[in-house]
């Protein structure tokens, strides 16, 4: 910590996982721990190893999951984080899902400010159920998809957009060296519904009726207590498709397998983000996003950097897929460098930990439930 430290901060990251939000939160630590004090609670796991390996202070705390466990573990994992905030003594807590809030407003008590972090669409609405949004000193839309549906649920005071940071080091020190087969797509994410895998096998079956084959690879895994990823399998059974198509299942690292395909197909119902959007760009790989989608189709449309699809039905991706096949490769290394040129003036770490690093800053002198006069 440098001698410009402004406080005390103790984040709270209650899954632990490599998800998303977990790998932002990683990329915006190193800059943040410039100027502040960072102890970190999570549960002990694959981003408490991570998060400790960039130097920070990292307090295991609780376990994964903790929304599916009865009340006895929250009220254990609430005492476990009440006794963390009278050991580091923080001037703020960042919360860094919002299913967490409940927990940690119960653990701060009165006096803490809290920033919620929320990345997901429900959120919202479990914020106001619950009154966790009166509690808040400020609240973190990735999006500006986000902030409208924070609007119109909460209010708009004390709502900011920040997109979240994504530092693309680690795949640009391993780029293509050859273009990867005009067949060859790749989808990424959990496998449910919401993300829309689905409505790939379906433009697969609606290709192989036109006569064009492609072939998808899926990394990714269902939920826990999950039988969609039996059913997306029967599926491709059932549509003759199971030989175009490959389940890789959960990986922490999908630099080759990006690397290896065409197109990243990201169909989502609706996604606040889409942080597997930079990472295509930054593998060299176009993403074809649904309209509706949210925070994708929000970066993809003003950056220029893939393809959009309009209608959320296997035709209308089968399209979007036969474009990309098609598409020449200095039009794909154009929408690329359209991407990559967006990830730079809009997601650089250094300059999201500036601007999240105001947000606390005024947090932390306006008290635990200022709203509109941090704005």
């Amino acid at each position: 910590m440098n001698s410009n430290c402004k406080g005390k901060v103790l984040i709270l990251e209650p899954s632990g996982l490599m998800f998303g939000s977990e790998r932002a939160l990683l990329d915006l630590l190193p800059p943040l721990m410039a100027d502040w004090d960072i102890t970190v609670c999570c549960p002990p796991g694959l981003f408490a190893e991570a998060a400790a390996k960039k130097g920070v202070t990292v307090r295991p705390t609780f376990t994964p999951y903790l929304h599916q466990k009865g009340k006895l573990a929250r009220l254990r994992a609430a005492l476990v984080l009440r006794r963390a905030i009278k050991d580091v003594k923080p001037g703020l807590m960042h919360v860094n899902q919002a299913g967490a809030a409940k927990l940690a407003a119960f653990a701060a008590g009165r006096d803490l400010p809290i920033v919620i972090h929320t990345r997901l669409f429900e959120d919202y609405e479990y914020l106001r159920k619950r009154g966790l949004e009166k509690r808040a000193c400020a609240i973190i839309c990735v999006s500006d998809a986000m902030k409208k549906e924070a609007a119109r649920v909460l209010g708009e005071q004390h709502l900011h957009r920040l997109y979240s940071p994504y530092d693309p080091f680690v795949l640009s020190t391993r780029k293509k060296t050859e273009a990867p087969s005009r067949t060859k797509f790749i989808c990424v994410g959990r496998l449910c519904r919401l993300k829309g895998q689905h409505l790939i096998l379906g433009a697969l079956s609606e290709l192989k009726r036109q006569g064009v084959r492609a072939t998808v690879m899926f990394v990714g895994s269902s939920q826990r207590k999950s039988r969609y990823d039996e059913d997306l399998k029967q599926l491709s059974r059932d549509l003759a498709i199971e030989d175009q198509v490959e389940w890789l299942g959960f990986k922490e690292d999908i630099t080759d397998d990006l690397l290896g395909a065409h197109a990243l197909l990201a169909p989502s119902e609706k996604e606040a983000l889409g942080r597997v959007v930079f990472e295509a760009w930054d593998a060299g790989t176009i993403p074809i996003v649904w309209q509706g989608s949210g925070g994708p189709a929000e970066v993809v449309s003003l950056s220029g950097g893939g393809i959009v699809f309009q209608d959320m039905t296997p035709i209308s991706l089968a399209e979007a897929i036969k474009k990309a096949m098609a598409m020449p490769q200095t039009e794909r290394d154009t929408l690329v460098a359209k991407g990559c040129a967006w990830l730079a003036d809009h997601h650089d770490p250094a300059q999201i930990a500036s601007e999240l690093s105001k947000i606390w800053q005024r947090c932390m002198q306006k008290g635990p439930t200022v709203r509109s006069e941090i704005e």
